[in-house]
């Protein structure tokens, strides 16, 4: 028995991404204590899991910091030695 573990993502309306993440395989003799995910598999998951999502989602929140809050316009940014600061340019 062979299981895979498929990521599905709609990052834009109307667009989907599908990743493998995981392929779990299983001898049909599994006894009781073999079934489901070892610990090991379980920690696999989530890793390829947060892999996927924390990438997507550091970007799309970049995206949204990058306009003002109060009229919308795109802030330019300048990165200096310690701090990345946005800057507000019309």
């Amino acid at each position: 028995m062979v299981w895979w573990v498929k990521l599905v993502a709609e990052l834009q309306a109307g667009e989907l991404t599908e990743v493998e993440l995981a392929r779990f395989e299983r001898d049909e003799q599994t006894g009781l204590a073999g079934l489901g995910l070892r610990l090991a598999e379980a920690k696999q998951l989530t890793a390829a899991v947060q892999a996927q999502m924390v990438p997507a989602q550091v970007a799309m929140v970049g995206e949204r910091r990058r306009l003002c809050v109060t009229c919308g316009c795109v802030l330019a940014s300048k990165t200096s030695l310690h701090h990345h600061v946005s800057l507000l340019v019309r």
